[in-house]
């Protein structure tokens, strides 16, 4: 199964990539709070953030709630988190205001009716399709429903392969919408450095030879210094 968009016609912002490219010279140098500034102040209400509260993520819902500017997030359930995953998530709803919206599979509340679908092993035998029914549709759906123009991400350039050379401010091919990357330039000292400081929650999977946590199916504990886990896309 493949994705199907539906954007390609909608404008969700007044930038084209002229606009891009001066915006970020502008902010590529720029504190996280600063690019963060400039969304909450030029984006509006079609500004949301998608994460699935790793670190990094976390990092910009201190900031924006210390910033007092929080903002709506996207979580994608994608029905196979660790339990401590979701006990995370429920945690970051009561500490921060952000309001969380929860979005997973269509036709499945729970991974036992995912795998009555799919099968125990979809995850295993078709990766590309469990990604897409776990992860993509839910996202492509929730960005869908709730008018999202642009989206911040956790993404960043140390998390090496096409993010390499990732910029602060994107416009995705796919869909048209503008995604940001505030933490671009960070590295992962930079993401526990603040964390430890400011005493943000993380999931305590990171306190058990977790370095980087996906779903069940697919992370594996492995020494500190290496991560061999697909996590979203998004952070």
């Amino acid at each position: 199964m493949s994705s199907v968009h539906h954007h390609h016609d909608r404008r969700f912002h007044q930038f084209d990539e002229n606009d891009l490219a001066v915006l970020n010279r502008a902010l590529g140098g720029q504190p996280p709070e600063v690019i963060l500034e400039w969304c909450v102040e030029n984006l509006g209400s079609q500004l949301y953030q998608v994460t699935s509260f790793q670190p990094t993520g976390m990092v910009i819902i201190d900031m924006l709630h210390k910033m007092n500017k929080p903002l709506p997030i996207i979580f994608i359930d994608t029905l196979h988190h660790f339990p401590e995953s979701i006990d995370h998530a429920r945690t970051v709803e009561k500490r921060y205001t952000a309001t969380v919206h929860w979005h997973r599979h269509d036709h499945a509340a729970t991974r036992e009716d995912f795998a009555q679908l799919y099968g125990d092993e979809l995850w295993l035998n078709n990766t590309k399709e469990y990604d897409f029914l776990t992860k993509v549709q839910p996202l492509e759906q929730a960005l869908d429903i709730h008018g999202v123009g642009a989206w911040i991400t956790g993404r960043r350039r140390d998390h090496g392969g096409l993010r390499s050379a990732l910029q602060v401010l994107e416009i995705d091919g796919s869909d048209g919408r503008l995604k940001i990357n505030p933490l671009a330039s960070w590295t992962n000292k930079d993401v526990w450095r603040y964390i430890v400081k400011e005493k943000v929650p993380y999931n305590i999977l990171h306190d058990m030879g977790y370095p980087s946590i996906g779903d069940m199916v697919n992370t594996r504990q492995t020494s500190a210094s290496s991560s061999s886990s697909t996590t979203t896309d998004n952070d």
